[in-house]
C-alpha cells in the first residue's frame, strides 16, 4: 500500500498533464478492447489475430509520439483515444479479411466422385 501511495504522489507532483487528460488516456486504453468485443460478437469472421493486430495497431497510435503528432495534425480536434480505436477498428478488419481468406483457400477441398 505503501508503494503505491508512494507511486502515486510522485505520479502527481511529477506529472505535467492534467488529471483530465490522465483519465481520457486511462478510458481511450481500456477503450481499445471495444472494437475486438464488437466484431467478436456481430461478425463470425472474427478471429483473435485480427482483435489482436487491431488492438496493438490502436495503442501504437494512442501511445507512440511519432503517431500522436501525425494524427494530431490530421484530427486536431478529435480525441486521440478515438482516432485509435477508429484504426483499431479498421487494421482489425482488414487483417481478419486477410486471414479467413487465407484459411479459406489453405484448406483441402472435397474430392467429387
Amino acid at each position: 500500500m505503501v508503494v503505491f501511495a508512494g507511486v502515486a504522489v510522485w505520479l502527481t507532483v511529477g506529472a505535467t498533464a492534467s488529471l483530465v487528460e490522465i483519465g481520457l488516456s486511462a478510458y481511450a486504453a481500456i477503450g481499445m478492447l471495444a472494437p475486438g468485443v464488437f466484431l467478436a460478437f456481430l461478425w463470425p469472421r472474427a478471429n483473435a489475430i485480427g482483435v489482436a493486430a487491431g488492438m496493438a495497431a490502436g495503442y501504437v497510435v494512442l501511445l507512440a509520439p511519432a503517431a500522436q503528432t501525425l494524427f494530431g495534425a490530421l484530427f486536431p480536434e478529435w480525441e486521440k483515444g478515438l482516432v485509435a480505436m477508429g484504426v483499431n477498428a479498421i487494421v482489425a478488419v482488414l487483417v481478419i479479411l486477410i486471414t479467413s481468406a487465407r484459411e479459406k483457400t489453405a484448406q483441402p477441398q472435397p474430392v467429387a466422385g
